[in-house]
């Protein structure tokens, strides 16, 4: 091996030689490295090692001490270097780079994390109590959310591994649920179906052989109606206006039925009738849903009737009834504009100035005033109600007021009830 080097290095610096006196040497030379294993190296370890360093611990280098992590990341880059020349990577070179990047591995060091926990401790504290207690005013749904998350956020606090990103999570996820907790409406009375019952039932069998068609349809399209209704077992007394004024539409159809008589029609009431009604049709916005689907039934039969070349007087005269009667329903819905203006003008009040009897008037009133308000189906008698009411107490902040208040020991103050008794209904804004 060293007399070949050696010729190889004369070979080099004689510039008289030929190219394939160089090739040759070349060759030689080649052929007894190869054979002292300098290259042809087996790189498979080391690419096994470069892939498992790439794909794990790379990503999550941030996990590890500045130091350790740096030094991987060097050792990687140097094995990396070592595979790019292929099948020309020296055996040595391939030992080198495996060695360092296996110790570099092995001695990675992690950072010491600290998390905080104080906070998903305390929410769990919260959502055990919750749930120790009475829940029955919750809805199912809620209460089986919050016990979920709180047996997820008891795991994340047993997890001494759990990073902060997680302890956060479980907290923000029990905070949602506590929050969410959504308590039962209160049981509402059923409708009174009474009146409409005793109609039914005097009405049922009425034999509409004698009547006419029109009229008969329309009287069984009602009486169907009723009987759906006294068979719903879920109308509350949210739903009174329905059941009464398909009571109406009952009472209008049978009143509405129309003996039989001969030919000879006359439309000209109906037509008057109907021309009125548009009005109505075009003003759908302004009445309520239930109301005006009644109506708008009521109106488009009665075009049909109108329209029908065949229709009999008694079909005329049952479609005029019909839609006289659905017209007299009609609901507009009700202005809540005076009670909003009122709540605005009660809730800037500091009821501090005034006595316990009046601040506590004040809130029941204001209290319901809101319920009322809210309410999408309140009635135009529960809305005159609530403004009356807050009208009242509105009146009585005026005249009662309390007097002068404790002094001050601090800054020897004095609120003085003379000016107390001269404020107006808009004071110091205080949430009611």
């Amino acid at each position: 091996m060293e007399a070949k080097y050696q010729e190889a290095e004369a070979i080099l610096a004689d510039n008289t030689v030929s190219q394939d006196e160089v090739n040759q040497v070349y060759k030689e030379l080649l052929a007894l490295v190869h054979m002292l294993d300098f290259i042809g190296g087996d790189s498979m370890p080391l690419q096994n090692l470069v892939d498992e360093v790439r794909d794990y611990y790379l990503p999550n280098i941030d996990n590890y001490t500045e130091e350790t992590a740096q030094a991987l990341q060097n050792a990687y880059n140097e094995a990396v270097k070592v595979l790019e020349d292929g099948e020309n990577a020296l055996a040595g070179d391939i030992k080198t780079a495996t060695e360092a990047l296996q110790k570099a591995k092995d001695e990675l060091v992690e950072k010491e994390v600290i998390t905080d926990k104080s906070r998903l401790e305390q929410l769990v504290a919260q959502a055990e109590g919750i749930l120790a207690g009475d829940t029955s005013k919750y809805t199912e749904e809620s209460v089986v959310t919050l016990t979920s998350t709180l047996a997820v956020g008891q795991a994340v606090l047993e997890n001494k591994d759990a990073s902060q990103g997680l302890i956060d999570a479980a907290a923000d996820t029990l905070e949602a649920a506590i929050n969410g907790l959504s308590e039962k409406a209160p049981d509402k009375q059923p409708a009174d179906k009474s009146a409409l019952i005793a109609l039914y039932e005097e009405v049922k069998d009425t034999d509409v052989t004698n009547y006419t068609d029109g009229s008969v349809n329309l009287f069984q399209a009602a009486l169907n109606a009723a009987a759906e209704v006294i068979a719903n077992d879920t109308l509350t007394e949210d739903d009174q206006d329905v059941v009464d004024r398909v009571k109406d539409t009952l009472q209008a159809a049978f009143d509405g039925l129309t003996l039989k008589e001969t030919p000879g029609v006359e439309k000209d009431a109906l037509k008057k009738l109907i021309d009125k009604s548009v009005q109505y049709v075009n003003n759908e916005a302004i009445y309520t849903e239930e109301s005006f689907a009644i109506f708008k039934a009521a109106y488009d039969a009665a075009l049909m009737v109108y329209n029908d070349e065949a229709a009999t007087q008694d079909a005329v005269d049952a479609a005029r009834a019909t839609l006289e009667a659905a017209r007299r329903t009609l609901r507009e819905i009700p202005n809540k504009d005076k009670l909003e203006e009122l709540i605005g003008k009660i809730k800037e009040v500091d009821l501090s100035l005034y006595t316990a009897k009046t601040a506590k008037a004040v809130k029941a009133a204001y209290a319901k005033a809101m319920a009322v308000f809210e309410d999408e189906n309140a009635t135009r008698v529960e809305i005159d109600e609530a403004v009356k009411a807050l009208e009242k107490v509105a009146k009585e902040l005026n005249t009662d007021k309390k007097a002068a208040g404790d002094q001050n020991s601090d800054n020897n103050k004095k609120v003085a009830s003379d000016a107390a008794r001269q404020a107006t209904l808009v004071l110091p804004e205080k949430q009611l």
